[in-house]
């Protein structure tokens, strides 16, 4: 990994823990970061594996942080939480 990068791991892990989220500290729970990622096709993100972490250019993080931080602020929340939040994070888009 060189200084323009980032893994996503190390990278989710610092937002939720200064979130305080569920997702803090559930490093089992990497699968869920890793469907999610997939599930939105990577938002078009350059990724590379080292040592079986995606590894992500610390600018295409900055591009994406935001919806990684609402993910991780959702995550486990009960549905009303989830919608309250989407609805926060997308008014006025």
């Amino acid at each position: 990994m060189n200084s323009q990068s980032v893994s996503l791991f190390e990278a989710a892990a610092e937002i939720s823990e200064s979130l305080n989220s569920l997702y803090k500290g559930t490093f089992v729970n990497k699968q869920h970061l890793l469907d999610y990622m997939e599930a939105n096709n990577w938002f078009g993100l350059a990724v590379q594996t080292a040592a079986s972490e995606p590894i992500i250019n610390k600018n295409d993080l900055e591009q994406f942080k935001d919806l990684l931080t609402l993910w991780l602020s959702a995550y486990r929340k009960p549905g009303c939480v989830k919608i309250d939040l989407m609805l926060d994070h997308f008014k006025g888009v």
